[in-house]
């Protein structure tokens, strides 16, 4: 894991629980702590593959000044929430907020707060298997997601047998979309997906071909991507039935794509080859 330090920023604010605190003002000191996965970075070189620490300190800065607290805990939390939802890569932040000089007669380096602010953001992610003993393969994935510390499956869908896509000749798929929370950037979830499929045996050998077991991302809260490796929202949601049938078991109301609730996406498709199979999993 790595970190980036931005280390004793001073300002000057009206922030405290105290009238005079608001209209003197007194000096602050922000120290922040942003661990991510900059890792690309290392032999990159470049910038994208990392977070700029003078970003970071505009966001800081921008929070600071966006009005006045009464209580540092209000102050560290809305940084520390602004830098996660603004840099996809920071997967949590420390931050102090530290008073130099406080408004009663005492002697100290300072008093404040420390605070720790984790992303905790939705994905969908969705599974199908035909080969073999396919629910249990889909238990397994599902366990498999369960246990990194990283990530909480929150929802999961009833499971629906599908008629096979792209490719015909073979049996018919079990498919499922689980809804989870995780902290991990979007490339280490891809990442940890395809380490669930290569435990699960899954083989690329034919395109849309047989398979023990799919684990795909389609979608990482409000991301978007055009990378080949991963891009999201992924690009056959608004197409397949077999997506969107278990997908409208774990979305909320509002959840939209491209402008379409899921309603709206699901009269557009052929549901004939998508079938109920089970309420849940056994």
């Amino acid at each position: 894991m790595d970190k980036i330090v931005l280390s004793n920023l001073e300002f000057y604010g009206y922030h405290g629980y105290f009238p005079e605190e608001n209209i003197l003002g007194q000096r602050f000191k922000v120290t922040i702590e942003a661990y991510g996965e900059l890792s690309l970075s290392h032999t990159s070189g470049d910038l994208d593959d990392s977070v700029s620490y003078v970003d970071i300190y505009d966001v800081v800065n921008e929070v600071f000044f966006s009005k006045k607290y009464k209580i540092l805990e209000q102050l560290g939390y809305d940084i520390g929430k602004a830098i996660i939802d603004k840099f996809f890569r920071i997967k949590s932040v420390q931050v102090f907020v530290m008073k130099p000089e406080v408004p009663i007669p005492v002697t100290c380096d300072y008093f404040g707060i420390q605070q720790e602010i984790k992303r905790e953001l939705i994905s969908y992610i969705g599974l199908g298997s035909n080969l073999g003993d396919r629910e249990g393969y889909l238990n397994s994935a599902i366990h498999q997601l369960e246990f990194n510390k990283e990530i909480e499956v929150t929802k999961i869908s009833k499971v629906y047998e599908t008629d096979p896509f792209g490719y015909e000749d073979q049996g018919m798929f079990l498919n499922m979309v689980v809804e989870v929370k995780t902290s991990l950037s979007p490339r280490a979830l891809l990442k940890y997906c395809n380490h669930i499929e290569g435990n699960l045996l899954r083989k690329r050998d034919v395109r849309w071909g047989p398979r023990t077991i799919d684990v795909d991302i389609l979608t990482y809260d409000n991301y978007t991507s055009d990378e080949e490796i991963l891009t999201l929202p992924h690009p056959g949601i608004t197409q397949r039935a077999f997506v969107l049938l278990p997908l409208k078991d774990v979305v909320n109301d509002d959840f939209e794509i491209k402008g379409m609730n899921i309603d709206e996406m699901i009269a557009k498709v052929d549901k004939d080859s998508v079938r109920l199979f089970k309420e849940s999993l056994s």
